[in-house]
């Protein structure tokens, strides 16, 4: 359970205009109620507002307006507009009124290892897009690195062409079998050269990221989603490599 996604504190946005909208969301059409702010609102579909000060006018009177629960953002179409479930029985909108975000508690749920092995999903939100398809493309290299070690009982020895082609055969059994993994048959020779390999810098990464995940068990901040694939192959090329170095 995720209480607070961000850990931060959300501004208020200024409402310009209000209006009712027949609006496609998920397959199916509704009223919904377009919101116009005047200002950029940085929210995303399923986050949640609360809604007040709104100016509305019912049988002739003109009232101030405020929803008692948040309601939910069904759709963003841009910057500044984004459209809510329909709450135009609370009457004509006049002027006025202010959105503030609000941190609404979610349920995260998880695939089993065995079952992320083989239909990986990435987080996202960490994607680097420089290198878009990396991911896929790690994460055959790390269940073939797997696979070895299930066999040999360890990893495959450091810049050994031997072993790496071992692993580059594993690799492509695995692509072959699970359409879902890519190959890419230089990137697994280098990762398979390098995978005894430690930098201390990388050590302090993943240790920070561990310990972060560690304390968002108690809901604050999201957790990753499933899989994040680092990799920082810029520091090698494999061309001069001897296994002498100081790593």
């Amino acid at each position: 359970k995720v209480y607070d996604p961000d850990g931060s504190f959300y501004e208020t946005i200024l409402i310009q205009n209000v209006e009712t909208e027949n609006v496609k969301t998920q397959n199916t059409q509704e009223m919904a109620i377009k919101v116009t702010c005047k200002t950029h609102h940085n929210l995303s579909s399923g986050q949640w507002v609360r809604l007040e000060e709104l100016i509305m006018e019912k049988e002739g009177k003109k009232v101030e307006v405020m929803l008692e629960d948040p309601v939910q953002v069904i759709k963003v179409t841009r910057s500044n507009v984004f459209y809510i479930k329909d709450i135009s029985k609370l009457g004509t909108y006049k002027y006025g009124g202010i959105a503030t975000r609000v941190k609404h508690k979610s349920v995260k749920t998880y695939e089993s290892l065995s079952q992320q092995l083989s239909a990986p999903k990435f987080d996202q939100n960490t994607l680097d897009m420089s290198k878009f398809d990396m991911q896929s493309n790690l994460h055959t290299c790390l269940r073939a690195i797997f696979d070895y070690f299930e066999g040999k009982k360890e990893l495959p020895r450091i810049c050994s062409k031997e072993d790496a082609e071992v692993v580059v055969e594993i690799a492509k059994k695995l692509s072959s079998e699970q359409k879902t993994l890519t190959f890419d048959e230089k990137l697994i020779t280098k990762m398979a050269m390098f995978s005894t390999t430690e930098t201390y810098a990388i050590a302090v990464m993943c240790g920070g990221i561990v310990a972060q995940e560690a304390m968002k068990q108690f809901g604050k901040f999201t957790p990753i989603n499933q899989w994040i694939h680092f990799d920082a192959f810029e520091l090698v090329d494999g061309s001069n490599a001897t296994g002498n170095g100081r790593y």
